[in-house]
């Protein structure tokens, strides 16, 4: 009855995070349990439990590894569109006959479309919780560059659907930041941001790289494809990694801060 009240209560300290629970039942106060409890346990008991809380330990640090890994191939997908036009401006200058001013309006619109995007997924996640916002973002970058690797033609199509991919794409840094942060335990919090923000400068290697093998290869419309349709694979990869994370909103009213949570 005693080890049951231990485990009872100290689960219910730690209902915010399976991680610290478990590394806490691991901890001083287990040790500080079996000593004082000697009359209800046997020594074989307490070796038995603290060996398969080890390995509960263990395989959750298995699973979060797997977690950041599939984010982090999920991320570089998502970013190979960042320097396609970049990479074109030489063929699409003298294929498409515009001028030099008009190709790289394109790829201002681009990054000035992100910076928007950072802001309003940012202020978004702080409404409906960092989860969705990551969600919405993954789905909404997946369909404009689909979009954007069929449909982009002329200087006007492109203009217009390689700003929209990047005003999806605001949602799959500092939200899905957020979510890691509320889900992941403070010492190795640092290694997987790290994780996170090594994805984005792969990412943009990746698309400069597929951009101008696409180009030698065949030319603008090959690189398009090459680069738009990998996130599409992306947001799937993505979406089921963070699948089993839970989507917290923090609702503030005058009197009292408030925490929602859901799977959603």
């Amino acid at each position: 009855p005693a080890l049951h009240t231990f485990f009872f209560t100290s689960r219910r300290r730690h209902t915010g995070f399976t991680s610290d629970w478990s590394s806490d039942v691991c901890s001083s106060d287990l040790r500080k349990y079996s000593y004082c409890h000697h009359r209800y346990t046997s020594a074989a008991g307490v070796a038995s439990l603290l060996s398969s809380c080890k390995i509960s330990r263990l395989l959750w640090n298995v699973r979060r590894e797997s977690i950041v890994f599939s984010v982090f191939i999920a991320r570089i997908l998502l970013y190979t569109p960042f320097i396609t036009i970049a990479g074109c401006i030489p063929v699409l200058i003298e294929e498409w006959h515009i001028s030099a001013t008009q190709a790289s309006s394109i790829v201002s619109g681009f990054y000035f479309s992100y910076a928007f995007s950072l802001l309003g997924f940012s202020w978004i996640s702080d409404h409906i919780g960092a989860k969705r916002s990551v969600s919405i973002s993954a789905w909404a970058t997946a369909l404009a560059c689909v979009a954007f690797a069929f449909y982009a033609e002329d200087f006007a199509s492109t203009l217009i659907l390689y700003s929209l991919v990047s005003l999806c794409q605001g949602g799959v840094y500092t939200p899905l930041i957020v979510l890691f942060r509320e889900n992941t335990p403070a010492r190795k919090l640092g290694t997987v941001i790290g994780w996170l923000i090594a994805s984005t400068s792969i990412g943009f290697a990746t698309s400069i790289g597929l951009t101008g093998l696409s180009i030698g290869l065949s030319g603008w419309r090959l690189a398009f494809l090459t680069t738009g349709l990998p996130p599409f694979v992306g947001t799937v990869i993505l979406l089921l990694a963070i699948k089993s994370m839970p989507n917290v909103v923090h609702l503030r009213d005058r009197k009292s801060t408030r925490l929602n949570s859901s799977h959603w």
